[in-house]
């Protein structure tokens, strides 16, 4: 899966990222792009055993199966970007 590291945080800035981690996904409309997903990569991000839910995961499932996502956008949680 593609992914961007962001080092000069030109696209944290454009998306309004202001936490890490925060996942996004993109999904592709004619010849742009639209948000599909963005927040928490999953509902327990100190103890991966314990996860619930799969946000990330499940919602490129979604968009892989061209579905509307399963989880809506959500606040990340974790550290303050600076």
């Amino acid at each position: 899966i593609p992914y961007l590291a962001d080092k000069e945080q030109n696209t944290m800035n454009k998306f309004g990222i202001r936490k890490s981690p925060t996942a996004v996904i993109l999904k592709p409309v004619n010849n742009a792009f639209s948000i599909y997903y963005i927040g928490q990569i999953d509902n327990n991000p100190q103890v991966a055993v314990d996860v619930k839910e799969a946000y990330l995961l499940e919602n490129l499932q979604s968009l892989m199966a061209n579905k509307p996502p399963v989880h809506p956008n959500n606040q990340p949680i974790g550290c303050t970007i600076r």
